[in-house]
């Protein structure tokens, strides 16, 4: 099935004399063209589309890039093993498939799900994404109900190893230019202005969150929150915390805030309220979980941030 799907998304996809293209496991498609002016086309996978009938990859966008970011990516592809990623008949689920059309040479890679190299190089067309997304209005996140699917949650490869509960944790700091970590790329409300804010740490499995953003961070469970004590998320540091439209999409999909038990929730903003010291958002949310059926379950959360001090609480309302 997944291999159906695979090839048709690139088989309906032309390219020119100079291009690069991108499918990432998802099926979502970072065709970047090299002609003057350079540009870069997001084309997301529509719910419709997807395996699970829960995830989409967003919205469609295209826009000038460049050419210094194009040399960023491309400095990448030496990298790449030729022999390695070769063309094969299994195409297993997150497969990458990386095309490079240079002077009509057309080049093919396929990285399986997990590889450093097609990690480095997805999370570099998802930056490029992310500083888009970035550049524009935040809007998108009120006006829609946020559909928050397992297959983005950054924790799920994590959860059968002992040394991480995926339930709670204070999740460590790290410098993101230190050894043996590597950014999470999914989903791309992860990066800030092209910056990574979460990370696996590849010498202890566990994910770490960027210092120069954050100064401690907790997981927690909006969906068991009680009404009379606020739960500390964490501190925020200061540019991320004037920026509270992005840092609470953050933690909601980045399941900070744990939003739902097994396949995914769904969550609409009911009230944003600015005062002189924090900013308050009300949700309303609903996950879905099984037992011996498919059961359904509401509940509502505010999580504030303080803009002095850069405290982020969670209650349930």
């Amino acid at each position: 099935m997944f291999k159906a799907i695979f090839t048709l998304f690139f088989s309906c996809i032309t390219l020119s004399a100079q291009d690069i293209q991108l499918i990432d496991g998802n099926g979502n498609i970072y065709n970047l063209n090299l002609n003057h002016p350079n540009t870069i086309e997001y084309i997301p996978i529509q719910t419709k589309q997807s395996s699970s009938g829960v995830y989409s990859g967003g919205n469609y966008s295209k826009f000038e890039i460049q050419k210094k970011q194009i040399e960023n990516l491309t400095s990448l592809f030496s990298e790449i093993n030729h022999s390695q990623y070769k063309k094969t008949e299994n195409y297993n689920k997150g497969t990458r498939h990386l095309v490079w059309l240079n002077n009509n040479e057309k080049k093919e890679y396929y990285f399986p799900l997990n590889d450093k190299v097609g990690d480095k190089i997805e999370s570099k067309f998802k930056e490029f994404l992310s500083m888009q997304n970035n550049s524009e209005t935040n809007l998108h996140f009120f006006q829609n109900p946020l559909i928050i699917p397992s297959e983005n949650n950054p924790w799920s490869a994590l959860a059968k190893n002992p040394k991480l509960d995926p339930q709670g944790n204070k999740i460590p700091l790290t410098n993101p230019n230190e050894n043996n970590i590597m950014p999470v790329n999914l989903p791309t409300e992860l990066l800030y202005k092209g910056n990574h804010l979460l990370f696996y740490a590849l010498d202890s499995s566990e994910i770490r969150v960027n210092e120069n953003y954050f100064s401690e961070l907790y997981r927690t469970d909006v969906t068991k929150l009680t009404l009379d004590t606020p739960v500390l998320i964490g501190v925020v540091l200061t540019p991320l915390r004037t920026d509270s439209d992005f840092l609470m999409n953050f933690l909601i999909q980045s399941q900070v805030l744990i939003s739902y038990w097994h396949t995914d929730a769904e969550i609409k903003l009911l009230d944003r309220l600015i005062s002189k010291n924090e900013v308050c958002y009300s949700f309303l949310g609903e996950h879905h979980y099984y037992t011996n059926k498919k059961n359904t379950t509401a509940y509502q959360f505010k999580t504030c941030i303080n803009n002095e001090s850069g405290k982020i609480t969670t209650i349930g309302i």
